[in-house]
């Protein structure tokens, strides 16, 4: 993906510039594609895509880095583990530690998110979750053909997709599609269910679930996991 297509229009390279992508340049690249657009209309993204235009790959990671380290804010591992990796590669110790820090912090307060998913902490119980545009665009109409969404959209109930610890859990009814994230917490029947995840009804068209109809969704949800020999916790 990445934004260079917002360069393609700039003019192509001649075949004598033209060079393949570097690791850490892919690297870099590949954060920014998983970036939340909540975060796209600052002027510090505005420089990361701007320094990756001219390769200028320290001063785009130390943008990145910034992004990232904005209070209030947890970005999640991937994003932190990518960036740590680059700034090793490109011999930014600085900025290598300051990901690390990043990643021991999310371990002391228990932030596990997936990739392209940012959460900001509004009080001590309430978090806002911003999820990138990647996630919720191409990479869902992969994992829906992937997970059989369309075989098994006929038939009303709970349907479990894993991906190792983590996955999807398809709640349909009269084919109307709410999609739960869930991470497996425990060795013995734990599982983490994504509040945020199960706003809205995404197809046949995106609408926002009514309240009733989430806490009813929960009720259901938390007696079939019972079948299923699984203890939840709503996060």
């Amino acid at each position: 993906m990445w934004l260079l297509d917002l360069f393609k229009n700039k003019g192509k390279a001649s075949a004598e510039q033209s060079t393949q992508a570097s690791f850490e340049e892919n690297l870099l690249k590949q954060s920014v594609d998983f970036i939340p657009s909540h975060f796209r209309n600052s002027q510090t993204y505005a420089n990361i895509v701007e320094f990756l235009s001219h390769n200028q790959l320290d001063l785009a990671l130390k943008n990145l880095v910034k992004l990232g380290d904005q209070p209030g804010y947890f970005f999640n591992n991937d994003y932190w583990i990518e960036l740590s990796l680059a700034a090793q590669r490109l011999n930014m110790q600085a900025e290598y530690q300051l990901c690390q820090q990043k990643l021991e912090i999310n371990k002391i307060n228990n932030i596990v998110l997936y990739k392209g998913i940012v959460i900001e902490k509004i009080s001590d119980d309430t978090y806002k979750h911003y999820i990138s545009d990647y996630l919720t665009n191409e990479k869902n109409e992969e994992r829906r053909a992937k997970d059989g969404l369309n075989e098994i959209r006929g038939t009303n109930g709970f349907h479990m997709r894993s991906y190792g610890k983590e996955g999807t859990i398809y709640y349909i009814t009269n084919k109307r599609v709410c999609e739960i994230k869930y991470q497996l917490s425990r060795p013995h029947g734990g599982i983490i269910i994504y509040k945020y995840s199960y706003e809205y009804w995404v197809l046949p068209i995106r609408q926002r679930m009514s309240d009733h109809e989430k806490e009813e969704l929960q009720k259901e949800l938390t007696e079939w996991l019972k079948t299923e020999f699984l203890t939840p916790e709503f996060e």
